[in-house]
């Protein structure tokens, strides 16, 4: 006989019988069914329970007390079993339609190399914003190429670069929101620049270009201790639409990082497609976080510091002694008049570099252009005082 579970309408019989046998026969409310009633009670061809179900239900029903109803019996399954078969249930979405194409330990090593990247971007953009700049990695996530593109803002501002050995193009994002207070610091204000709903002008890509250049030199040396990459930016876009580094449905690596200045807050992230970064997943080494830094690391980090530092530009400007004058003098000054300096040809002048007095020296030309030429420290001429 077919051994499948029994429908609802039996339970309820069944149930009923039990109960009213437990009431005229108490002391027989220990007895079991037999097998052939089992098997009689499983022939239904619309299954509900299992067969261990069946069983717990038929152990519980004997050990009701003498007199309860069949209301009561029938009362222990429904909210029980059915809690019960989803306890068991561990039921996960799974989109067949773009099935998962990395694997944990690419996750891992791609947020380890990137949290690196995030660090070293922060500190190249403290020294060239000269304002706390702090950078995380928030998420990595795998998505189409046009949701994507659904998530990007219009206007915005995209970097376009190439990986070369590899195929194929990837994206660098900065959001209005975070490039109009960097392009106003960079032009010497605080970072309160309003946030405007447009593209950027000329001058704005220019200074946003340079910003974006440093930032793939950086993720090129983030990448070089896995594979030799060479980035370099082809473009800058302003409407994400324009960017045709996939099709709509290829699936494509999504790096989101929070970035935060004093006056400013907003996102940036990194677009890889992944059939052009599908190689260099291959030999991506995992990156162990250490529990200490070693020396090798520590000697890389100060050499990627003092090279960043090096080409800080700083201003450099000449400060002759000061002329004193009237208010009178002042007020009768027009084009033409000439101010007489204190300084001589043969004295010396202070030459400030950042506002700050750090050498003193001869003024002159060269090549017809003026220039100066470095005499002592400011240290060297205090000792000299003394």
């Amino acid at each position: 006989m077919e051994n499948g579970p029994i429908s609802q309408d039996e339970i309820d019989a069944l149930l009923k019988a039990m109960g009213d046998k437990g009431t005229e026969n108490p002391d027989d409310s220990n007895s079991e069914l037999d097998s052939n009633e089992k098997i009689d009670l499983q022939s239904s061809s619309n299954p509900i329970l299992s067969q261990e179900e069946i069983d717990a239900l038929l152990k519980a029903v004997p050990s009701m007390k003498t007199g309860s109803s069949s209301d009561q019996t029938a009362s222990i399954n429904a909210q029980n079993i059915v809690s019960s078969r989803h306890r068991k249930a561990n039921i996960e979405k799974y989109d067949f339609t773009m099935p998962s194409r990395l694997s944990k330990d690419h996750l891992r090593s791609l947020n380890a190399l990137h949290s690196s990247y995030a660090r070293s971007l922060s500190s190249y953009l403290s020294i060239s914003l000269r304002t706390a700049v702090e950078i995380e990695c928030t998420s990595i996530e795998q998505l189409t190429y046009g949701e994507y593109l659904s998530s990007l803002f219009d206007p915005t501002c995209v970097g376009v670069f190439s990986m070369k050995p590899l195929r194929g193009i990837g994206m660098i994002e900065i959001a209005l929101p975070l490039a109009f207070p960097m392009i106003d610091i960079l032009l010497g204000g605080f970072g309160n620049s309003k946030i405007y709903n447009r593209p950027l002008t000329i001058i704005e890509e220019t200074i946003i270009m340079r910003v974006m250049e440093r930032a793939l030199s950086i993720l090129q040396e983030s990448w070089e201790r896995s594979i030799e990459l060479k980035i370099k930016l082809e473009r800058l876009e302003n409407n994400p639409q324009f960017i045709q580094a996939a099709t709509t449905g290829d699936p494509v690596i999504l790096i989101l990082f929070d970035v935060k200045l004093d006056n400013a807050h907003g996102m940036m992230s990194l677009c890889f497609p992944f059939l052009t970064i599908q190689q260099a997943l291959t030999s991506l080494k995992r990156e162990e976080s250490p529990a200490f830094i070693d020396d090798e690391t520590m000697k890389l980090y100060k050499a990627m510091m003092q090279n960043h530092v090096r080409q800080i530009k700083l201003p450099i400007s000449v400060r002759y002694q000061p002329s004193p004058v009237t208010l009178r003098e002042l007020l009768e000054l027009k084009k033409g008049d000439v101010v007489i300096l204190q300084n001589s040809r043969k004295d010396q002048v202070q030459v400030l570099i950042a506002g700050k007095n750090k050498y003193y020296g001869n003024p002159g030309m060269v090549n017809g252009r003026r220039a100066v030429r470095i005499l002592a420290s400011e240290n060297e001429e205090d000792n000299k005082g003394e």
